[in-house]
């Protein structure tokens, strides 16, 4: 009876994870930042700086390599700054050659972010337009796909979680101010 038991238990959990390793194999998720961090479904997405094969590409392009490659719709995600929404943050680019292109705007020259090197002079014919919220510390977007929008893959549920710039955190300025008037106290009964 007890060996019946453990292979009912075994034979159960096999159809389970049969059916939770189908329903994962439905969903895709991407996350990417503006430093070269990028995932698919958790797994490390290779990237390197170079030249974007899309239409006004830039040459020292931060660019995402999904292996396999993903099969995406190509087309420019422009992010859009808050407050306002209307100056662009960041374009994150899907090429037909299934990269992923991230431009920022331009930053400090000389070190990370890779992306900070401005944007395309020209964009594609597909474009989405997207918010970026506070999210986890950093601006950026949770971007869930529909058809025909930039990044979709047919058949599958994708999302891509994309980071831009970090926002100090207020406990983090909080910290600092306290330091800061801590420090001036005590110059002051130094005196």
């Amino acid at each position: 009876m007890k060996v019946m038991v453990v292979v009912a238990t075994v034979l159960l959990a096999g159809f389970a994870g049969v059916a939770w390793g189908n329903n994962i194999g439905n969903t895709i998720n991407v996350s990417i930042d503006e430093n070269g961090n990028g995932s698919v479904n958790g797994q490390p997405m290779a990237w390197h700086i170079g030249h974007d094969s899309g239409p006004g590409g830039l040459d020292n392009a931060l660019i995402y390599t999904p292996n396999p490659a993903l099969g995406f719709i190509p087309g420019d995600l422009v992010l859009l700054e808050p407050p306002g929404y209307t100056q662009w943050s960041d374009v994150v680019r899907f090429n037909a050659d299934q990269t992923i292109v991230f431009y920022s705007d331009l930053g400090d020259e000389g070190g990370p972010p890779y992306a900070d090197v401005g944007f395309p002079t020209e964009l594609q014919t597909n474009i989405a337009y997207v918010a970026e919220v506070d999210w986890m510390g950093y601006w950026g977007v949770w971007y869930q796909v529909s058809p025909p929008q930039p990044g979709y893959i047919a058949g599958m549920t994708t999302t891509y979680k994309i980071a831009s710039d970090y926002i100090p955190e207020p406990a983090t300025m909080t910290l600092l101010a306290l330091g800061l008037g801590g420090v001036a106290l005590l110059r002051r009964r130094m005196r």
